[in-house]
């Protein structure tokens, strides 16, 4: 998903553990897992309710923690790539995870950044919803390069802010394709190993 033109200049330096409504901001990476998902898994239906359900199916029920996973590793490898940056929003000590920021990079000629936010549905202070909104708005404005900002289910309609669809709703990718003697087989976590040795070889 990273694009082609730089989301942030080379000298900005990204925030991370920074002090926000309810506790600590912390880029979201792997060692999160297990909160992460206990987050959005007991919130599904009020997260449904601030995303875009014509093009987003994240989260739904019998999500696998090992797609969970992939997505977090996703999430963690953009934040390296300075592509796009996930927050996770944490009580003292990082007991409790209370919810999300997310800053993403667009293919959408009149927005250089959505943001949208999400908070988990138990235990939070009341109008914590409101509160985390606010904050992301001033926080971006104040602390982050970018001039056109939008966010979408909150001050601008979804359907204003999709990029450009990649491939047809209805498309279904082939999960293998014979090839000479072989076989392309659409990357997973089970190849991991193999495609690791195969990259790390020829670098």
């Amino acid at each position: 998903r990273a694009m082609t033109a730089p989301f942030v200049p080379e000298d900005f330096v990204v925030p991370d553990g920074i002090a926000g409504p309810g506790g600590t901001l912390r880029l979201l990476t792997m060692d999160h897992l297990a909160q992460d998902f206990d987050a959005y898994m007991s919130s599904i239906e009020r997260i449904q309710k601030a995303f875009d359900y014509e093009v987003e199916t994240w989260p739904y029920h019998g999500l696998s923690m090992r797609l969970a996973l992939a997505d977090t590793a996703y999430c963690e490898w953009e934040h390296f790539l300075r592509t796009s940056f996930s927050y996770c929003v944490f009580t003292e000590n990082d007991a409790r995870h209370l919810g999300c920021i997310y800053i993403y990079q667009t293919a959408h000629p009149d927005a250089e950044a959505p943001v949208m936010t999400w908070t988990r549905a138990d235990g939070i202070p009341d109008n914590f919803d409101d509160d985390l909104f606010a904050f992301a708005k001033d926080w971006v404005a104040r602390d982050w390069p970018f001039e056109k900002v939008v966010y979408p289910g909150r001050e601008h309609p979804w359907v204003d802010c999709r990029a450009p669809a990649f491939v047809p709703a209805d498309f279904d990718a082939p999960q293998s394709v014979p090839f000479e003697d072989m076989a392309l087989a659409l990357l997973n976590m089970d190849h991991t190993r193999l495609d690791y040795a195969a990259y790390m070889a020829d670098i």
